[in-house]
């Protein structure tokens, strides 16, 4: 997943995309159920995020010990 940031009509928009790809000059992202098309001009910036993953064990932390 993505987050794009575009400015559109004037106005910072952010996305969150499942797929971008880039067509003739154009930014295509794909949000939701949408499909959205922007110049790539307008583009500010591309963010790759990480789904939240559930563990199925806790975690342990480690700390070292000074002696």
């Amino acid at each position: 997943m993505f987050v794009v940031s575009i400015i559109d009509h004037g106005h910072e928009r952010n996305l969150v995309a499942t797929k971008i790809r880039m067509e003739s000059g154009s930014l295509v992202v794909h949000a939701g159920d949408k499909r959205h098309v922007f110049s790539v001009g307008s583009l500010i910036e591309i963010a790759a995020i990480e789904e939240e993953r559930e563990w199925s064990s806790p975690r342990r932390c480690c700390t070292s010990q000074l002696q």
